[in-house]
């Protein structure tokens, strides 16, 4: 693996260390009764992620190579489809705590795997 390998797959590595940190923050982080704002920074780290993953991405507009002896191809294509995989993530982020509210689930755990969701679309 080389360094060129690395840039390839950083937007997939921002979403990542995105995910992690919000699976760490419902561990730790009290989210029971009175935690709307928890959820409320949950959604704002969920987002962070999404849209800094997109920034790298388009970063990235121009550059094509194979990566990983072949097994990731980054081209114009590709960045289209992570930018456009991270806005439609983003927007169902948005309206995902209005549903939780109405519906009385608040799976921080949710997050998360919408995150990890996008991972798997990108690559």
């Amino acid at each position: 693996m080389q360094a060129a390998d690395v840039l390839t797959v950083l937007p997939e590595l921002v979403l990542l260390a995105a995910a992690c940190a919000l699976v760490l923050m419902e561990a730790f982080v009290k989210t029971g009764g009175e935690g709307r704002v928890d959820r409320t920074a949950m959604v704002a780290v969920a987002l962070t992620g999404l849209l800094a993953s997109a920034g790298v991405a388009l970063g990235l507009w121009g550059e094509e190579r194979l990566s990983f002896s072949g097994m990731v191809v980054l081209d114009k294509w590709a960045v289209f489809c992570k930018v456009l995989f991270a806005v439609g993530a983003a927007l169902t982020v948005l309206m995902s705590p209005g549903y939780l509210e109405a519906h009385q689930r608040h799976l921080g755990e949710y997050y998360a795997l919408v995150l990890f969701a996008v991972i798997g679309m990108d690559l």
